[in-house]
């Protein structure tokens, strides 16, 4: 487990998501940005995208990580939540090794310059 929470591990209370909350350990959260451990060495960050289509929705991508590695599949929907996942995972000592959009709508590729510009 690379992220602590204060006083133990914290447990995801949000019913929206449809994972098991009892697997499912809140790592981080703010106003624009969650992550959240599903399983050893895999997280999922959630941010989120104003449409016009659908309103306000959440949008998921992922965190593997190795050792002090990690690679990121799909950036946060903004340039604003990419800067803020990278300071958080640097802060925690992580490396990140790449990052990999599964498409390039908004919702996959909006921190595509923020990660580039922070060396990965």
């Amino acid at each position: 487990f690379i992220w602590g929470c204060q006083g133990g591990s914290e447990r995801a209370s949000d019913s929206s998501t449809q994972q098991d909350s009892a697997a499912v350990s809140l790592i981080y959260q703010s106003d624009s940005l969650i992550v959240r451990q599903i399983a050893p060495n895999t997280y999922v960050h959630e941010s989120f995208l104003q449409t016009q289509s659908f309103g306000f929705v959440g949008c998921n991508g992922m965190i593997v990580v190795s050792g002090n590695e990690c690679f990121i599949f799909d950036t946060p929907t903004t340039r604003g939540s990419s800067r803020e996942l990278i300071e958080h995972l640097t802060a925690k000592g992580m490396t990140i090794r790449g990052v990999l959009p599964t498409h390039f709508h908004a919702d996959c590729a909006a921190g595509l310059a923020d990660f580039h510009a922070a060396g990965v």
